[in-house]
C-alpha cells in the first residue's frame, strides 16, 4: 500500500514589510533552510512544504532538480510588481502562482487589491476541469492519478470549502496544501474543521511561520494536517506527541513556538484510510511520524 511522505517546514522569522512588499532575509533563514534542505536530500518526501515568503530565486535549481516524482510547494515571494506568488516545483517544472485573495493586512491588498469573488473564481475552476484542463492551481501528484490543490493562505480560507465539495474537483483530489504567514492560525482551524465535517477523503497540510514582527498574542507556527484517520491512531498520537484535538479529522498541529521545527510522516492513501476507518486493528496512518525541533536556530522564545 503505497505511501505518501510529507516534510513540512515550519519556520522561524521577522517578515519585513514596506510599501511594495514583504520579506524574510536570506541570510536569517540561511542555517533553517540548510537543514531542511538535507531532508529534502536524504530523506526524499513526496510532499514538501515551507511557509509563505520563505522562497529564494537562488534555490530554483536545487528546487527543480530534487522535485523530479515529488512536488516541492518552496513559498512565496513578492514579485517587481508587488503581487505575492507561490513558487511550485512539480517533477522538474516550476511554477509561479498568484495569489488571489490577499489578506486585509497584506501589502499586496494596496499594491493589487483583491477584485476576485471566491464563487467566481471556483466556477471557472469547475468550468476548465469539465473541458478536461486542469487549471496551474492543481498538480498532478508524481505517481498517482491524484491532484493536489495549492491554496496560499486566504486562498485556502476563501476557496478550500468550495474545492474540496466540488463534485467535479473532489473526485480526483488527494488534498489541499497551503504556505501561510498567518497570526490567526485559529480562524483557519476552524475553516479546516467545516472542510473536513463534509469532506473526509483529503488532507488539509497547512503550513505557517513563527514570525517575531507579529503582534504578542498572534499566533507562531502552529502548523497542522488534517484528514482522514483511524480513532487509535489520534490515541497513539496523542499519547507520543500530545497532538490531541477532538476534531476527528485532526492529525496533528506543531506547537505555538519562535523555535523552527519541522515534521515528517507518511499518509496513506485518502480513500484507503476512510475504508479502514472503523477497523480498530488498522494502525497504519499515520506513520514514521518524527517531529524535529530547533532546525537551524529559532527567535528568542517570548
Amino acid at each position: 500500500m503505497a505511501t505518501t511522505k510529507l516534510l513540512l517546514c515550519q519556520l522561524s522569522v521577522t517578515q519585513l514589510v514596506n510599501l511594495k512588499r514583504e520579506w524574510v532575509e536570506y541570510a536569517e533563514v540561511k542555517a533553517q533552510l540548510a537543514k531542511c534542505h538535507e531532508l529534502i536530500v536524504e530523506r526524499k518526501p513526496d510532499i514538501t512544504v515551507m511557509p509563505e515568503t520563505c522562497y529564494f530565486p537562488h534555490f530554483e535549481t536545487f528546487y527543480t532538480t530534487m522535485s523530479v516524482g515529488r512536488l516541492i510547494v518552496a513559498g512565496s515571494r513578492y514579485n517587481e510588481d508587488g503581487v505575492n506568488e507561490t513558487h511550485v516545483f512539480c517533477d522538474g517544472k516550476h511554477m509561479a502562482l498568484r495569489k488571489l485573495f490577499p489578506s486585509p493586512k497584506e501589502v499586496m491588498e494596496n499594491n493589487h487589491p483583491n477584485c476576485n469573488r471566491p464563487d467566481m473564481v471556483f466556477s471557472e475552476w469547475e468550468n476548465e476541469v469539465r473541458q478536461g484542463h486542469w487549471p496551474d492551481y492543481f498538480v498532478l501528484l508524481p505517481g498517482t492519478d491524484q491532484v493536489v490543490a495549492i491554496l496560499n493562505c486566504m486562498d485556502y480560507y476563501r476557496l478550500g470549502y468550495y474545492v474540496a465539495n466540488s463534485s467535479v474537483i473532489a473526485p480526483k483530489l488527494w488534498g489541499i496544501v497551503s504556505p501561510c504567514s498567518n497570526g490567526q492560525q485559529d480562524i483557519f482551524v476552524r475553516l479546516s474543521q467545516a472542510i473536513h465535517d463534509s469532506s473526509s477523503r483529503i488532507y488539509s497540510i497547512v503550513v505557517n511561520s513563527a514570525n517575531a514582527s507579529r503582534h504578542d498574542d498572534s499566533s507562531q507556527g502552529e502548523s497542522y494536517v488534517y484528514g482522514p484517520v483511524t480513532r487509535n491512531i489520534k490515541a497513539h498520537l496523542a499519547k507520543m506527541h500530545r497532538w490531541d484535538e477532538e476534531h476527528p479529522a485532526a492529525i496533528c498541529r506543531l506547537k505555538a513556538s519562535r523555535q523552527a521545527q519541522a515534521l515528517l510522516m507518511d499518509l496513506l492513501p485518502p480513500r484507503e484510510v476512510e475504508f479502514f476507518a472503523r477497523d480498530s486493528s488498522f494502525r497504519s496512518n499515520p506513520i514514521n511520524v518524527e517531529l524535529i525541533d530547533g532546525i537551524g536556530g529559532a527567535q528568542d522564545e517570548s
